[in-house]
């Protein structure tokens, strides 16, 4: 997936509640590693003043001789001169001390650049802060005096018993939430990236440069896109096609528009039937169109005769082509009763299309006949060419069923003889990998393909409007279903 900014926020909104649980989740591993593992610091502290006078009166200079000699004197306190002594002073009630530690515990700092400085001892324990820097300040003037042949050192704020501690609990815990929620979403935007399926119209549209001709819902009790990844990873692993084990006629059977159908989908339908109406023609010729897909299984033979179907309820005339000639469908999902047919035509064996009539009005078929597997001979071979130069006189609509690019290139050999290419592919289930190495198939014989047909778009939301293609039908209960039962009437 391209990862523009608008994107991300979109992955990040609809991944939201992974985010607040891994910010909840890091919360309250800091929350609890802190109480476990993080002590109470207690500090006490002293404030001490750089004496330097040469002759009993201060003079700037003195002043500015005292402030340099601050980071002198608190180097002095962290070293042994100091730290031994207090070491050996406290032995008997911190038996363990060390001066190592001393250092460790130990802080200073000037005071707002003055002559003044601050020094701080910081433990666990406050009566071990307070004891160490008591000892420290009765020291140090000593050590000073001895180390640096000038000035002196004053303590004019005493230390105290600390009463109160400092705990990183809050910002701790603040801390884990922020990482939580950062680093999840890192990994959310990461496997986006590395997501290469399809799931919405944008992520069409956003890497190709074909428009969405229609967004196709899930059919009620259709299978979801998880399954159907599922499926072609068991059949794999099985060296099965995923035409062979996991479609059948039953199951396709369900997924052709009829009086059940819900009205989303039949909307669908009807708005890619006017997108395809609207696309340019040559004045006085039917229009063709083949319909492909990348590979099996993104619903590209239903989508072709519901398709067909909705297009002779606008009352034109259509012949629906199966062109599969290894794999035939059509047929059997129309319940027509197929023998010769398009391979006997092609192969000379018959010389005229077995064209047979559907129980819905307007709608012809053309069934594949019989399983051949010279196919790509047959389609382009000059018969082929002629066969639709002489039906496109009698119909409004050609549409013409063909195998997956990916499996075979059946359907690049009719790039010379039809208008252009409709290319199904299905939500969560059709990869962009494959839809491109199938697009630039077709490009090479320098196809005209019109558009996509998303299949498999989850219905979620309608309620009037559609949240996955941004369009209001507006319709009401009893209006969808007086105008279904109104378009659908020659069907039942």
């Amino acid at each position: 997936m391209e990862l523009s900014f608008g994107n991300m926020i979109k992955i990040l909104w609809r991944k939201a509640w992974i985010l607040l649980l891994a910010a909840l989740v890091g919360a309250a591993v800091f929350f609890v590693y802190t109480c476990a593992a993080v002590d109470k610091q207690y500090t006490s502290s002293a404030k001490i003043y750089v004496v330097n006078k040469s002759d009993g009166n201060t003079t700037s200079s003195d002043l500015s001789v005292a402030k340099s000699l601050v980071n002198t004197y608190l180097e002095i306190m962290k070293s042994t001169s100091v730290t031994g002594p207090v070491v050996n002073a406290l032995a008997d009630t911190y038996p363990t001390l060390t001066t190592s530690q001393i250092r460790s515990y130990f802080s200073g700092a000037a005071l707002n650049g003055t002559e003044a400085f601050q020094i701080t001892i910081t433990t666990n324990d406050p009566q071990l802060s307070y004891d160490i820097i008591r000892e420290i300040i009765k020291v140090s003037p000593d050590a000073i005096k001895e180390t640096v042949d000038a000035g002196s050192v004053s303590i004019f704020e005493e230390p105290v018993l600390p009463t109160s501690y400092s705990w990183p609990l809050s910002r701790n815990t603040l801390l884990g939430g922020f990482l939580g929620l950062i680093l999840s979403a890192a990994v959310v935007l990461f496997l986006a990236f590395l997501d290469t399926y399809v799931y919405t119209r944008s992520d069409l549209t956003d890497n190709f440069d074909y428009p969405v001709i229609g967004p196709i819902p899930l059919h009620e009790g259709e299978e979801l896109r998880r399954t159907r990844r599922a499926k072609r990873f068991i059949n794999r692993l099985l060296r099965r096609t995923a035409e062979e084990d996991t479609r059948t006629v039953s199951e396709e059977k369900k997924r052709l528009l009829n009086a059940d159908t819900p009205f989303a989908v039949q909307e669908a339908y009807r708005m890619a039937r006017t997108n395809i109406l609207y696309l340019p023609a040559k004045l006085g010729r039917c229009p063709k169109y083949a319909v492909t897909s990348a590979l099996t299984m993104e619903g590209k033979t239903i989508s072709v005769i519901n398709l067909a179907i909705t297009m002779a309820r606008n009352n034109k005339k259509v012949l629906l082509i199966d062109a599969d000639m290894r794999k035939p469908r059509i047929a059997k999902n129309l319940e027509l009763e197929a023998g010769e047919g398009l391979s006997e035509y092609l192969a000379g064996l018959t010389q005229t299309p077995a064209v047979l009539s559907c129980r819905e009005e307007n709608l012809f078929v053309l069934p594949s006949g019989h399983a051949v597997q010279n196919a790509a001979e047959l389609l382009s071979s000059s018969r082929m060419e002629t066969l639709l130069e002489s039906l496109e006189t009698d119909y409004d609509y050609i549409f013409i069923d063909t195998p997956p690019i990916a499996t075979v290139t059946d359907a690049a050999l009719l790039s010379g003889i039809v208008d252009g290419y409709l290319f199904a592919v299905f939500a969560g289930f059709s990869n962009r990998k494959a839809i491109r190495e199938a697009l630039d198939a077709l490009s090479q014989v320098n196809a005209n393909i019109v558009g996509f047909l998303l299949n498999g778009v989850n219905p979620k939301g309608l309620g009037g409007y559609h949240s996955k293609y941004g369009y209001r039908y507006g319709y009401g209960e009893k209006e969808a279903s007086e105008m279904t039962a109104e378009e659908g009437r020659s069907h039942d």
